[in-house]
């Protein structure tokens, strides 16, 4: 069993899902899309679940 490197991210569990704008590929974790894409201003149903 491989040993985890210390100060490497943990990432087989995340505490959020993790979004993307479908439009220009912003990422976010937060429990919800945002209302805008900080970056293009796209709508939130434009966000689908990344991870």
């Amino acid at each position: 069993m491989a040993e985890n490197t210390p100060g490497a991210p943990e990432t087989s569990s995340l505490s959020k899902p993790v979004w993307r704008c479908k439009v220009c590929g912003y990422l976010c974790a937060r429990d919800e899309p945002p209302d805008l894409c900080p970056i293009c201003k796209a709508e939130k149903e434009r966000f689908e679940r990344f991870m």
